[in-house]
């Protein structure tokens, strides 16, 4: 909308205008998501501020000790994350919006033993809506010198 000079804006015309400008229609986070025979890779872009940021992980499928699901609610949607753990405390957290959610999603119960499917438990966490919902979709015990360790896990 063009406006002679002096002629005063709307708050939200002003808003509208601020936003076209400084944000360039793309996420300022994005994920990619993909998985080896040796494990999961996780790439994260971040486009906030003046320079992004790329950083990446790798958790090999040996180490992953628990993996849980989980949702966050962000005022108007939902968002449905996935977590794997390992067994020196790390932990590897996904959306569902990330590059390769599905494929990591279908493959975890082949690589992980025991992993729910989608189906066990999608449901569970995704309703009712905007309510944090938590599922452990794979866990096991390590064990160090033959002594179990228990998988402590803390909710988001």
């Amino acid at each position: 909308m063009i406006h002679e000079v002096g002629t005063p804006r709307s708050f939200w015309e002003n808003y509208r205008e601020f936003v076209r400008r400084n944000f360039k229609r793309r996420p300022l986070i994005t994920y990619e998501l993909s998985l080896t025979e040796q494990g999961l890779s996780l790439v994260l872009d971040s486009y906030a501020g003046l320079r992004g940021r790329r950083e990446s992980w790798f958790m090999p499928w040996q180490d992953i000790i628990a993996v849980e699901a989980y949702k966050t609610d962000n005022f108007t949607y939902d968002t449905i994350w996935l977590r794997a753990r390992d067994h020196e405390g790390n932990a590897m957290a996904w959306p569902d919006d990330a590059r390769g959610w599905s494929e990591i999603v279908a493959a975890l119960p082949r690589h992980l033993p025991g992993c729910a499917t989608l189906g066990e438990w999608f449901t569970e966490v995704a309703f009712p809506a905007f309510q944090a919902n938590y599922r452990i979709l794979y866990g096991r015990h390590e064990t160090r010198q033959g002594v179990p360790v228990d998988i402590h896990l803390d909710k988001p």
